[in-house]
């Protein structure tokens, strides 16, 4: 140990491992958080869109809300505009939630350096788009294909601090629309012991024989998390 320490007064820190070992060991952490909350996490999603309107200086034109519940994987429709659902449904529409298999659509090229967030010291991973997808594959994998920006991977357990991003090109993903841009930052609450999401921000514009109509802006929420195989 004693010689360790002394190389490393002499050379400096240890270099990081090589960028491909980073991001799988991320993509398996990654993986185990998910499975570790679908046996036993209960947390809730909120969700705004909002109709803007950028030539009415980003006027709001119409809301809709939306809270599901979410128990070991298993969604519920518990809130709708406001109104309680009851009995709970099954939610339908565009699902955010992101999954490791978003993380195979980013090229990283190398390790920019350290930084660090909330507490945590991490590599800074910058990336771009591999193979950006035209195909219907998912809201997540579609817009992940388009994305460049950078992650930040904590150097002790390889899990994501934090995500920013944003298309570098405009695509379509549905009928005349195609999607601006895409953030999402997530944190690790350790007294849940793996990850959790906290938002994800997407912004859709639509154009239509060559006007651009009112926007549509998605906030996702994510909160009151509680471990259920703990109790």
């Amino acid at each position: 140990m004693k010689f360790i320490l002394l190389m490393v007064m002499l050379l400096g820190p240890l270099p990081p491992p090589s960028t491909d070992v980073i991001v799988q060991n991320m993509i398996r952490q990654f993986k185990a958080d998910e499975q570790a909350k679908r046996k036993g996490l209960v947390y809730y999603r909120t969700k705004v869109e909002e109709d803007r309107n950028y030539e009415q200086n980003d006027t709001v034109l119409n809301t809709r809300t939306e809270i599901i519940r979410i128990e070991n994987g298993a969604e519920l429709l518990v809130e709708h505009n406001g109104v309680a659902v009851d009995p709970p449904t099954k939610p339908s529409g565009r699902s955010y939630d992101i999954n490791a298999d978003i993380f195979t659509q980013f090229s990283f090229s190398s390790v920019a350096g350290r930084a660090t967030i909330n507490g945590h010291e991490c590599y800074v991973m910058p990336f771009a788009p591999k193979n950006p997808r035209t195909a219907w594959t998912g809201v997540p994998t579609i817009i992940a294909s388009h994305l460049a920006g950078t992650i930040y991977v904590d150097v002790e357990n390889f899990r994501v601090r934090e995500l920013n991003a944003a298309a570098t090109t405009d695509f379509g993903v549905w009928a005349f629309g195609h999607v601006n841009t895409f953030k999402l930052d997530v944190i690790q609450d350790d007294r849940l012991g793996f990850f959790v999401p906290i938002s994800i921000i997407v912004e859709d514009q639509y154009s239509i024989a060559g006007h651009n109509s009112p926007y549509e802006k998605h906030m996702v929420n994510y909160s009151r998390f509680e471990r259920t195989d703990r109790k």
